[in-house]
């Protein structure tokens, strides 16, 4: 393959990501403290909104969803407004399980940590993302790994990502957890000891991934105040919602299966690029409607 051609494939990639990401909605609430982070800033929320292509309104409907692009475009004004580099970590900080809604309180009501990350682990695709949990030598750590990394404000949905992640655990543990260190991919910021200041940890800067490193006892904490009743009402929401956007994902995959066949290259990792996920992550999806990536690239060979 040329530089030109390779050029040609990664904006066909990058454009692929704008459309799934512009298709895939999630709550407002994802990012409904904003307008208060504004205000205590000293700026005004609605002309934030308006800059993002926002309506104020949706922030006062908790039933408003916008797409991933448009949440990218917030976060960008956000930072824009206020001048604060950390204005997305910060919202995520806030923000907490609340965040991701159903999957966000599933978790919350979960018997103990491990438990909780696991949960997100399977249902954190439906906000565009992915999560891996791993443990040695006494240590544990998660990575938050944003699915749609060509868009606009990217790196600000991650940062705003690990500060989700950072809250829930705090939420989940007490206040005697405390993180061992956080990676953050962003290049060393101008206000280093700000960020370490909000995470209350030490922070790494441009590392390859987003990672929060923490003593692997606490996978085993028991959640404090869960819910099995309320767990179970939103276990049932959850996978009313994986049946939801599940149902056509297969048929979303052959699609991509008959364009990759034109160019030769129809490998599990070039079409869940195209999709904007992961090899994993596609692979769980089929599976949990009922088929697999190898029987749907056979059919769509024989069907070609």
């Amino acid at each position: 393959m040329t530089a030109g051609s390779d050029g040609v494939m990664r904006s066909r990639d990058a454009s692929a990501q704008r459309r799934t990401a512009d298709e895939l909605s999630v709550p407002i609430a994802a990012v409904a403290v904003g307008p208060q982070l504004l205000l205590d800033a000293g700026v005004d929320p609605a002309g934030v909104a308006l800059a993002a292509g926002l309506d104020p309104r949706w922030f006062d409907d908790p039933g408003v969803t916008i797409s991933l692009v448009q949440m990218g475009h917030y976060l960008q004004e956000c930072v824009h407004a206020t001048r604060d580099e950390t204005f997305a970590l910060r919202l995520g900080l806030a923000e907490g399980a609340a965040a991701l809604y159903t999957v966000g309180y599933l978790a919350r009501h979960s018997t103990d940590l491990r438990t909780a990350l696991s949960t997100l682990k399977t249902y954190v695709h439906h906000f565009g993302g992915e999560l891996s949990l791993d443990q040695s030598r006494g240590r544990a750590w998660f990575e938050y790994r944003f699915l749609f990394p060509t868009l606009d404000g990217a790196g600000l949905v991650s940062e705003g990502g690990v500060g989700i992640g950072v809250a829930l655990l705090r939420q989940l543990c007490g206040r005697n957890w405390r993180p061992d260190e956080i990676r953050i991919s962003r290049p060393r910021p101008a206000q280093p000891a700000r960020w370490r200041q909000c995470l209350q940890a030490p922070v790494l800067f441009g590392s390859d991934s987003n990672l929060v490193v923490f003593e692997a006892r606490w996978l085993d904490h028991p959640v404090e105040r869960a819910d099995a009743e309320l767990r179970r009402i939103m276990q049932a929401q959850v996978l009313a919602l994986e049946a939801e956007h599940g149902a056509d994902y297969p048929s979303r995959v052959c699609s991509v299966l008959r364009a990759c066949l034109l160019t030769g290259d129809v490998s599990v990792r070039q079409v869940a690029s195209r999709l904007a996920t992961s090899p994993r992550t596609l692979r769980r999806r089929l599976a949990v409607s009922q088929t697999s990536f190898d029987e749907l690239r056979n059919r769509t060979r024989l069907e070609t």
